[in-house]
């Protein structure tokens, strides 16, 4: 999922949108939840590596 979640910001950042709907990047492979996040915040958590982008209730390394 985090290859398709940075394209979406590479997506986004060319639109000059400041937040998008990216997906939930728990251990479930069939959810298709999405978490709406500004660009830095998707960028703060995709430059820590204990981080993913998460639902909350969903499982991971932490919680968005």
């Amino acid at each position: 999922m985090r290859e398709l979640n940075d394209r979406i910001y590479e997506i986004l950042t060319g639109t000059g949108t400041e937040d998008g709907d990216f997906l939930c990047e728990c251990d479930d492979e069939d959810c298709s939840e999405t978490v709406q996040l500004t660009l830095r915040e998707y960028r703060g958590i995709t430059t820590r590596l204990d981080q993913t982008v998460l639902s909350p209730g969903h499982s991971g390394a932490s919680v968005v």
